[in-house]
């Protein structure tokens, strides 16, 4: 009789053992889905934030680029309009 019920504790003890493993296995899984999740997130922001940087960078350099053409573009007109005008002054 104290034998079974002995064995019994055992079994109990055991069953319990097992219950707490699997607990905390899920909340290890659980813990590791979030961190999972998090990084994924943060992965997608730096991406996010390096496009826009990138966007960003190319518009500038667009914006420069255009600039630069459009300061060209005027000094030659000066220079065609200040030679034309030397040309008409030197023939009158």
């Amino acid at each position: 009789m104290v034998e079974l019920v002995l064995l019994e504790q055992r079994l109990l003890e055991r069953v319990l053992r097992q219950i707490q493993s699997l607990s905390q296995v899920r909340k290890q899984n659980q813990l590791r889905g979030q961190n999972q999740l998090r990084n994924q997130n943060q992965v997608r922001g730096q991406r996010r934030v390096r496009s826009q940087n990138q966007n960003q960078h190319q518009v500038r350099g667009q914006r420069r680029v255009r600039s630069q053409n459009q300061n060209q573009h005027q000094a030659r007109s000066q220079r065609q309009a200040r030679n034309l005008s030397l040309e008409i002054l030197g023939r009158e």
